[in-house]
């Protein structure tokens, strides 16, 4: 509630709208989307991997790098999740 009071201030033409909203604007209308950005990395070590690694005898190799070609960034509010690109 904050930050939309606060964009609602100082951009009083600018509407706020939901991720499930959006495909019901016309193309071209500036809308702003409030959520939380959320990077999905494949290659990014699970909890159940560290279990895993504890329950079983032969050890889980973990790949030496973080980030994959795979990786892609959402925007999650309430509602829904949207990949962005």
């Amino acid at each position: 509630p904050r930050l939309k009071s606060i964009l609602s201030e100082r951009y009083p033409h600018i509407p706020v709208t939901r991720i499930l909203e959006l495909g019901n604007l016309e193309v071209g209308t500036r809308t702003a989307v409030i959520g939380v950005l959320y990077k999905d990395m494949k290659l990014k070590p699970s909890i159940m991997d560290e279990y895993a690694k504890d329950r079983l005898s032969a050890p889980v190799v973990l790949p030496d790098k973080r980030v994959s070609e795979c990786d892609h960034v959402v925007l999650e509010d309430l509602d829904a999740r949207m990949r962005l690109v």
